[in-house]
């Protein structure tokens, strides 16, 4: 008996801690111009493990080959990003105040490279193994390799503009700030080969990500005032981007029986919180602009799995989820504002894409694929907590999801030149069980809890769920589609307008229409 076998186990974990803060705290600030706090960070985490093993073995009565390759690659990114006056402090500035936090990733150097961007997390795992056995006395050759990779990516960061227990008095605009443009990309390549009478090849990769960052502005227990500016606001925006790439080959050639076989098992979520709030006895004044709370998130996480197995027996199993779950608030919880204008406003339009292009081909090709992606954000705006808003020209409180969802298989005709990955299954039995979900579950809430809301204009409370209809030109035949006996107006085209919105009709000489 000829014996070899060969193992190679690489690992490699990065974790950097990251705190990037700009801090007026308890001081007095006085400017002939503009007061402007940025803090920013560009860290980048890249974790890289690779293995690749090698087994060959020939002579003796029986011919034996085993090769294992294991990659496991991990990036952490965590921390804080802060731009806050807090504590006391008194700001009086002639000009504009501007509060910015922001994550971003850092821009490439170079103009040859595949991505403007470098990733702020990423995770690369290839793992390759082979094996060859040959030279046994008749029929007792026997390869076998296993290559596994592991690819994991958490993103934890905090990022805040903040105004607490202080004062903000500037003669033009007031901005509050907080931006997520982070990217995180996974990379797992798990290539198996074996060549023998008897050759087995397994391919098994493992991929995780999760965005888990926080993006957050807040004025609290504070007095801010915008003397001549025409806008004081607060934006929480997060970008964020998850982009894995998945590649899973196993090749089993023999003259006997051969078994290839691949299991492949990604996940990949964002479930961050964007948030903007006026909380507490703060004492907002804009009396010539506009007060803006508004939150939303416009996350895209897109994966997409190349998985191919050849074999005698071919074994393709593909397990693969992809979810955006934000949570986006914009809430006025207490305290007083007083403006021209009044907008509270959470956005979701996130995409959550799966894509599988897998091909077998063999004797006996069993393909088993269950992909998933999820759309589940939560929108909420509100107005509660005793908070009095005063709009002069008016008050909007909307709460918007346009999330999107799509689990599919094949190639990408917009943008594959298509080759010969068309998602084929080759065998002289060929079984195949695909399962695509795409589910989209928004949930989207408009709060208008203890609270006192005044304005001589309009004053707007929406919750809109999936897209809205284009908008007509609104035009009518008042003598003959408007109905005074139910109280209605037909519109030839689709209108959309929503459950009160604003309708003004004149009806002259004709009869006039209840609740206009």
């Amino acid at each position: 008996m000829n014996l070899n076998s060969a193992s190679v186990v690489s690992k490699n974990t990065y974790e950097p801690g990251n705190k990037v803060e700009v801090l007026i705290d308890h001081a007095w600030v006085t400017a002939g111009g503009d007061l402007r706090q940025h803090a920013l960070s560009q860290a980048v985490s890249e974790s890289t493990a690779r293995s690749v093993d090698v087994a060959v073995a020939g002579g003796g009565s029986v011919a034996i080959a085993v090769a294992v390759g294991v990659s496991v690659a991990r990036a952490e990114i965590d921390g804080e990003v802060h731009a806050k006056i807090m504590d006391g402090s008194l700001v009086e500035v002639e000009g504009a105040v501007l509060l910015s936090a922001a994550a971003k990733a850092r821009e490439r150097q170079g103009s040859d490279a595949d991505s403007e961007y470098l990733p702020t997390a990423r995770a690369t795992a290839p793992a390759l193994a082979f094996a060859a056995a040959a030279g046994g006395s008749g029929w007792g050759s026997i390869a076998v390799d296993a290559a596994g990779s592991v690819s994991e990516i958490v993103s934890e960061l905090t990022i805040g503009a903040e105004v607490s227990d202080s004062e903000v008095v500037a003669t033009r605009n007031i901005e509050l700030r907080a931006i997520d443009r982070t990217e995180v990309q996974s990379e797992v390549k798990a290539i198996g080969a074996s060549a023998s009478v008897f050759a087995g090849s397994v391919a098994v990769p493992k991929s995780t990500t999760t965005n888990r960052n926080d993006v957050t502005t807040l004025i609290k227990n504070s007095r801010v005032v915008s003397t001549e500016g025409s806008r004081l606001a607060l934006e929480s925006v997060s970008l964020s981007k998850l982009t894995p790439s998945i590649e899973t080959v196993s090749v089993a050639v023999a003259i006997g029986v051969a078994v290839g076989t691949s299991i492949l098992d990604a996940s990949y979520g964002s479930d961050a919180e964007v948030s903007a709030a006026i909380t507490g006895s703060s004492d907002i004044e804009a009396p010539l602009g506009v007060v803006l709370v508004s939150a939303s998130s416009s996350v895209e996480a897109k994966s997409e799995v190349r998985s191919h197995v050849v074999g005698v027996v071919a074994v393709d199993v593909v397990d693969q989820e992809v979810t955006t779950s934000p949570t986006v608030t914009a809430a006025v919880e207490g305290g007083r504002i007083n403006a021209a204008r009044v907008g509270v406003s959470a956005l979701s339009n996130d995409l959550a894409s799966t894509r599988l292009r897998s091909g077998d081909g063999g004797g006996l090709s069993t393909n088993v694929a269950n992909i998933d992606a999820t759309a589940e954000p939560v929108v909420t705006s509100k107005i509660t907590d005793g908070a009095n808003v005063a709009g002069v020209v008016e008050i909007y409180v909307r709460s918007t999801s346009t999330s999107q969802a799509e689990a599919l298989f094949g190639v990408d005709e917009e943008s594959d030149d298509g080759g010969d990955e068309r998602g084929l299954n080759v065998g002289v039995v060929t079984i195949a069980v695909n399962d695509s979900r795409a589910k989209v579950r928004p949930t989207v809430k408009v709060d208008i809890g203890e609270a006192t809301l005044t304005s001589q204009g309009n004053i707007t409370v929406e919750a809109v769920g999936g897209k809205a209809l284009n908008p007509g030109d609104g035009e009518f035949d008042a003598g003959t589609e408007v109905h005074p006996e139910n109280d209605t107006i037909s519109f030839e085209d689709e209108h959309g307008f929503g459950l009160g919105a604003l309708v003004e009709y004149e009806p002259g000489e004709h009869e006039p229409i209840g609740g206009l």
